[in-house]
């Protein structure tokens, strides 16, 4: 009779150890999955510059920069001019020659600031302009002008080559500079490709962590 329930409780604690050892090994295979995800999610995103560059612009005088740049990705990249909020929106805008909401309140200053540009594609134009071309803007942190919209090869080399032909002293407060970025919607959708990674392996994690729990606590209980 004694050995019968040795026999017994030998046969129940090996299949807790059983239980235990299933859990843990779910767990630690949702854990692993979790931490795979989560990494490519992290490097899959910062492997680009979503910002290629952002080049300071004098205003106060006539200027000539010249940057250069290797694309990363076959994709629509943004070239804008972005200063500070350091003047009144509705001055700003004038002085930039955005257009605003209500055309009355640029009627007071206007656009002095002229930027001609020209963007080089491994030493060929493929696309020229001026900062008083376009009147597209942009609110924010900071204000900006879209200047141009292009499509960049990888792996090409291009050039932005920008002159100051009309300063504007006043905009110098506001710290203007050329940025030229991936298109808005191609990082948006990177961004949250990459947060639904993110999320999926928190889910994974907090998945293993109640497998474990669970099967931590069934144990105990039985």
């Amino acid at each position: 009779m004694l050995d019968d329930y040795r026999l017994l409780i030998c046969r129940h604690m090996d299949v807790r150890i059983k239980h235990m050892l299933l859990t843990t090994k779910v767990s630690l295979v949702l854990l692993f999955l979790a931490v795979f995800i989560l990494i490519y999610a992290v490097i899959s995103y910062m492997k680009y510059r979503w910002v290629v560059f952002e080049h300071p612009v004098d205003v106060t005088k006539n200027k000539r920069y010249e940057v250069k740049f290797c694309s990363q990705l076959n994709a629509p990249h943004e070239l804008t001019l972005e200063a500070e909020r350091a003047l009144d929106s509705s001055e700003l805008n004038s002085r930039l020659g955005i257009k605003p909401l209500r055309r009355e309140t640029c009627t007071k200053y206007s656009e002095a600031l002229a930027i001609e540009w020209v963007i080089y594609e491994e030493g060929a134009t493929l696309a020229s302009g001026s900062s008083g071309d376009t009147t597209s803007g942009f609110w924010g942190k900071k204000a900006g002008k879209l200047l141009h919209i292009f499509t960049t090869k990888k792996g090409k080399n291009y050039t932005l080559v920008a002159s100051v032909t009309a300063p504007d002293p006043v905009l110098a407060v506001t710290n203007p500079a050329l940025k030229v970025a991936v298109g808005r919607v191609e990082h948006k959708s990177a961004y949250v490709y990459s947060s639904l990674c993110i999320f999926t392996a928190y889910l994974l994690a907090a998945i293993a962590a109640v497998t474990w729990l669970f099967g931590f606590i069934y144990n105990w209980l039985t």
